[in-house]
């Protein structure tokens, strides 16, 4: 299970924690905190609000508002994805055969790793005269 951080660590200053990423323009203030209060909430926005002390109406507006801020929130759903990618493979790694039984059916069907389901195809099949079938059609008769 990935544990969730529920503090987001400030400076006594009341600057917020720097942000690993470069080559984005810096955010400040709480559009920082709350970068920083998503990442840790793993994109839960209700408790990362909770922590910034803002409302979400207010996130979902500068997601409109402020163009770096939403490149900065849009990132953060990958660095979830590879959070929970490397709890998967400590799974996989320490033998857990549920881990491994779903990485092989997801990642492995190139190798034969899939659950396969037969089909019966015995479906009858009728060829009908397509002229006849419209101009029945046509003049209101049922096809027969």
């Amino acid at each position: 299970m990935v544990k969730k951080s529920h503090k987001i660590a400030h400076s006594s200053k009341g600057k917020s924690p720097k942000i690993e990423k470069v080559g984005i323009k810096a955010l400040r203030g709480k559009k920082k905190w709350m970068y920083d209060a998503l990442k840790a909430e793993m994109g839960v926005v209700t408790a990362a609000v909770k922590q910034v002390g803002i409302g979400r109406r207010t996130h979902y507006d500068w997601l409109k508002e402020d163009e770096n801020y939403k490149k900065w929130i849009e990132e953060l759903p990958d660095m979830t994805l590879d959070i929970v990618e490397d709890a998967l493979f400590k799974n996989i790694l320490k033998g857990n055969v549920v881990a491994q039984m779903f990485y092989l059916k997801t990642k492995g069907k190139g190798r034969g790793f899939v659950e396969r389901q037969e089909i019966d195809s015995n479906i009858k099949m009728e060829i009908i005269d397509m002229d006849k079938f419209i101009e029945a059609a046509r003049n209101g008769k049922p096809d027969n």
